[in-house]
C-alpha cells in the first residue's frame, strides 16, 4: 500500500490490487479499480471536494457513481 499527497487536503492511496482510493479531507470519495474501472461518490460533500474529484477524473470519459459506503467498503477488502 502506498500513500500520495496530491494537493492540500488530497490523498490518493495505491493498494496492492491496484486499486486507487482518492481522499478528501480524510474522506475516500472517488477512485480507480481494475474490476470496476474509475467511480466517484454519489453523496454531495463541500464544493472543494467536488473541485477534488473533478481534478482526479479529468479526461475520463466513463464513470460509474458509487453510494458513499461502497467506496468506504473498498478499503477493507
Amino acid at each position: 500500500m502506498r500513500v500520495k499527497v496530491m494537493g492540500k487536503h488530497r490523498v490518493l492511496l495505491t493498494m496492492t490490487d491496484m486499486t486507487f482510493i482518492l481522499f478528501s479531507y480524510e474522506i475516500p470519495v472517488a477512485g480507480y479499480r481494475p474490476q470496476l474501472g474509475y467511480f466517484k461518490t454519489a453523496h454531495h460533500f463541500s464544493k472543494i471536494t467536488e473541485q477534488h474529484i473533478e481534478h482526479f477524473l479529468r479526461g475520463v470519459e466513463e464513470v460509474t457513481i458509487l453510494p458513499q459506503l461502497d467506496i468506504e467498503n473498498l478499503l477493507s477488502d
